[in-house]
């Protein structure tokens, strides 16, 4: 739809019912205050835009049966998306040109990005640009674009616990929290929305996250009140968190406190290594077709990112699939949660279209054979003594003997 406004100013609105986000989704760009000249000419290539492929706003999930026996949850083709990313101090004084050729993997080759600008389909705070503008600080920077993201398992999350103030949720392992580069669709929130969890995000509070291939409890709260007591306790270290892992090897003590800045010895060039101790307990040790594996119970006193999976690897004892902090862990792949999966996250720019053809798609990222879904670790119990709140989930079945 394009809609004429006075002083020939223009706005482009494509919008589409879409069953995945239960709401319209809304891609605007203003043109207000441009040359009539150019402002025709941006609004006829829009209006070709729309009429090309306004199928895309709305992405099509799909359960797909991989070749290991599991189901996964699949964006099935790419959709039309306004990637949006807030000016990074290292894009401060550089052109749009220059940042998206240099920091958009996808989005490599100067001349498409210049066609992307002139299109309208790259805009700053919500306006044109030129390929020449310089970003500033707490400017916006959105790309129209086709997008595609990773598959994540397809287990729903479930509601453990609900009541006036909280909702507790059992997060499959592989699912990340909410939208970030590389999801849209596949994240928390969005499936419990579209699985009617809740009725829109914007009613829950998130107070705090999990890793995307990290399971177990997350807790959502109802009223800025509670999300604000939580939060406090979290900041506060009022609160005792607990995990369940499935490590490399055999632990020698039963009992170990790791008590190291994170960045210190895995990431030794890290500038600013964050305090972070963690305390670890032995569950059992068992043996598996010939690898030594230990169950362990881990009490992190700090929450820093990847702060259990770092210290485990310190001390020799990698969570089993763990690959990023020990990559030849590989050979534990058959006790892995693994699929055939779509690993890739995508972004394409939207090709040049003609009045009256059918938009050319790219094809879907190749499949990544075996790719590892979730590791081994679990968040179990969060409990908040000072509050008299305590929440739990069931253990994973590779933590019984």
């Amino acid at each position: 739809m394009v809609e004429n406004i006075r002083d020939n100013s223009t706005r482009l609105k494509l919008a589409a019912s879409d069953p995945i986000l239960t709401r319209p989704i809304s891609i605007e760009a203003d043109f207000s205050g441009m040359p009539s000249s150019e402002t025709m000419s941006r609004t006829r290539a829009s209006s070709t835009l729309f009429a090309s492929c306004a199928h895309l706003l709305t992405p099509k999930v799909a359960l797909v049966t991989d070749g290991h026996g599991g189901l996964l949850r699949r964006i099935e083709a790419p959709y039309l998306s306004q990637f949006s990313t807030t000016v990074k101090g290292r894009w401060l004084g550089r052109t749009v040109l220059d940042v998206i050729t240099a920091e958009f993997s996808r989005l490599k080759d100067a001349d498409v990005v210049k066609r992307m600008i002139l299109a309208g389909h790259v805009t700053v705070n919500g306006k044109p640009t030129t390929a020449t503008t310089c970003l500033a600080d707490h400017d916006t920077l959105q790309t129209l674009v086709l997008r595609h993201e990773p598959d994540v398992v397809a287990t729903t999350p479930t509601a453990v616990f609900e009541d006036n103030d909280f909702l507790v949720i059992d997060k499959p392992g592989s699912v990340p929290m909410y939208a970030n580069a590389r999801y849209v669709h596949n994240t928390l929130m969005s499936i419990l929305e579209t699985s009617g969890i809740i009725a829109s995000r914007s009613d829950v509070f998130v107070v705090h996250r999990l890793d995307a291939l990290t399971s177990g409890l997350v807790i959502l709260a109802k009223t800025k009140t509670a999300a604000a007591a939580l939060s406090r306790a979290i900041r506060d270290n009022a609160v005792q968190k607990s995990y369940l892992a499935r490590v490399s090897g055999h632990l020698q003590a039963d009992q170990i406190e790791v008590d190291q800045a994170l960045g210190s010895v895995l990431r030794p060039t890290m500038t600013d290594p964050k305090e972070a101790s963690t305390k670890i307990a032995v569950r059992f040790r068992t043996t598996i077709d010939g690898h030594d594996m230990t169950v362990v119970q881990c009490t992190p006193r700090h929450g820093r990112m990847h702060q259990i999976r770092q210290h485990l690897a310190s001390i020799g004892h990698p969570i089993i699939n763990d690959t990023l902090y020990q990559p030849d862990l590989m050979r534990y792949a058959p006790y892995s949660s693994r699929a055939d999966a779509i690993g890739d996250a995508s972004l394409w720019p939207v090709p040049d279209t003609t009045p009256g053809e059918t938009m050319q798609l790219p094809a879907l990222p190749g499949i990544e054979r075996g790719r590892i879904m979730a590791i081994d670790l679990r968040a179990v119990k969060y409990a908040f003594p000072t509050l008299g709140l305590e929440f739990v989930v069931p253990d994973p079945a590779w933590a019984s003997e």
